[in-house]
């Protein structure tokens, strides 16, 4: 049976890609289920590659946060080849550490 997204998340299906909008949150751990429910859709409709738009996402993260965000986008890595995240300025972390942890991972991605 198909997985419908939670009505939190926007899915477009773009045939070369997919592309996911996180509803407007500054709760890691909603960030977190929806993070899951894209990987499973990703996974159920065989696409590879993933824009996710974070522009909605508020709030400050600490580096645990970020290093956990990290460790969940590497799990991407088992059925994505790439995953680009647009995300406002003051969310992006200048050390970049999720990416980091996600790209040890196995996962390519950019954040801009």
């Amino acid at each position: 049976m198909k997985q419908e997204p939670p009505p939190e998340i926007g899915i477009t299906d773009k045939g070369t890609h997919l592309e996911a909008r996180l509803w407007a949150t500054d709760s890691l751990a909603s960030i977190k289920d929806q993070l899951s429910s894209i990987s499973r859709i990703c996974i159920e409709m065989k696409h590879t590659l993933l824009l996710l738009d974070m522009t909605e996402v508020q709030g400050t993260f600490s580096t645990v946060d970020r290093y956990e965000l990290g460790v969940l986008g590497g799990r991407f890595s088992s059925h994505l080849k790439r995953v680009s995240v647009l995300a406002r300025a003051g969310l992006i972390d200048p050390q970049q550490l999720g990416i980091r942890v996600a790209r040890n991972r196995g996962l390519t991605s950019d954040i801009f």
